[in-house]
């Protein structure tokens, strides 16, 4: 028993542990998320500028409505650019190998992926000390209905550069290992509400632009799954009984 006892306890040091775990639900407020603008008209090699607090309305705190019908992050689009959900600071650091996943909502039908089926925008942006800008394109993004998202944070994904071409393995790794900025697009019509000048390319609609964002989680791949680690501690306990059964008798 008590070489079973070792052989688990053993088993239990060599699983990795978490490197980074961060996640925001929205459960009670905006969890340090902000709003900004993305400009891909002012890129120096391959690091474009972000303007936070511009080119939207929000972030707004909704209490319900969200996955399972608890609450969500909302903002509107109102502005030129890319306006982007920007996630805490903390959510920075050495992040390669890693998961992002999240859930995006537009509401309204007329959103890039329902009415015109347009791929083509940056999902999510990437910023690094150590290398240059990189964008998850080829993502889900948002539909009229809460729409699942996940991207590798490592070159397994098909990341690209703000200039539209593959970033290299080494380029992933050196933006990845160094990031510091992450953003999740918040702009999916052609246009914002009452748009000046230009108007609406919609007829009929004034393209009031709305986006909803929720269970937001940046993992560790060297985190145990749930059900590993559910196993294992319980083979510990059944262990730890059989020994105390062992000495009564």
């Amino acid at each position: 028993m008590k070489r079973l006892l070792m052989i688990l306890l053993l088993a239990a040091a060599s699983l990795p542990g978490a490197v980074f775990n961060f996640s925001s639900s929205f459960e009670t407020g905006t969890e340090g998320w902000t709003i900004g603008n993305y400009n891909s008209n002012y890129c120096v090699s391959g690091v474009c500028s972000f303007s936070p607090g511009v080119g939207g309305l929000g972030p707004y705190w909704n209490p319900s409505g969200g996955i399972g019908g608890g609450g969500y992050l909302s903002a509107e689009d109102f502005g030129g650019g890319f306006l982007m959900f920007l996630a805490p600071s903390a959510w920075s650091g050495n992040v390669y190998g890693g998961t992002l996943s999240f859930h995006l909502k537009s509401f309204t039908q007329y959103n890039y992926r329902d009415y015109y089926g347009y791929v083509g925008d940056p999902v999510v942006v990437v910023q690094g000390s150590g290398g240059p800008d990189l964008r998850a394109i080829a993502l889900p993004g948002a539909t009229q209905n809460w729409t699942f998202n996940q991207v590798a944070f490592d070159s397994s994904f098909g990341w690209v550069l703000s200039d539209g071409s593959s970033a290299s393995p080494a380029q992933v790794q050196a933006t990845m290992s160094t990031v510091t900025q992450i953003a999740i697009l918040a702009d999916w019509v052609p246009a914002y509400r009452d748009r000046p000048v230009y108007g609406c390319p919609i007829p009929g609609y004034n393209c009031e632009d709305i986006t909803g964002l929720d269970e937001v989680r940046l993992y560790s791949s060297e985190i145990p799954e749930p059900g590993t680690a559910g196993l294992l501690l319980l083979g510990l306990a059944a262990a730890a009984g059989w020994r105390r059964a062992g000495r009564k008798a």
